[in-house]
């Protein structure tokens, strides 16, 4: 394999050309297939700066019409789920979890009605413990 070929910018205009001809006729564009039609390497395509526009155009396209279609249970669910993961959409929920663990019946009634209407208690916890040196946290990331 050899160096990469050197594309002069009327070339790079060309290929933006056809990339927005094939985005405006293709159902559903696929970058790999629009490399392979035009013998242009999918990375090599990624790389020139004048072209980051028409590539999130590609795969906004491609996004709205896999979620439009399978709604209309147009296409196989199955490959539109494929594809939209490889965008990057995800079916799990992340869930951090943060073991902060305090003895909530030392604080103050004030506080504790904060964390109540829902303020991040952590936060509200921290905050007791700022203005009040000491307080009577068991630890912050144990289970006792």
């Amino acid at each position: 394999m050899g160096r990469p070929k050197k594309y002069t910018s009327i070339q790079i205009k060309k290929i933006r050309k056809k990339l927005l001809e094939y985005i405006n006729k293709t159902d559903i564009p696929i970058i790999a297939e629009f490399c392979y039609k035009n013998k242009i390497s999918r990375q090599r395509l990624y790389e020139f700066d004048e072209l980051t526009d028409v590539m999130e155009l590609i795969i906004a396209k491609k996004e709205a019409q896999l979620e439009r279609q399978a709604l209309k249970n147009e296409i196989d669910h199955s490959m539109a789920i494929f594809s939209l993961k490889q965008l990057g959409w995800s079916d799990r929920q992340k869930i951090e979890q943060d073991n902060f663990n305090y003895d909530l019946s030392k604080l103050p009634e004030s506080y504790l009605q904060r964390i109540i209407n829902h303020e991040d208690a952590k936060k509200v916890i921290m905050e007791y413990e700022s203005t009040n040196a000491g307080g009577s946290r068991s630890g912050s990331n144990s289970d006792s």
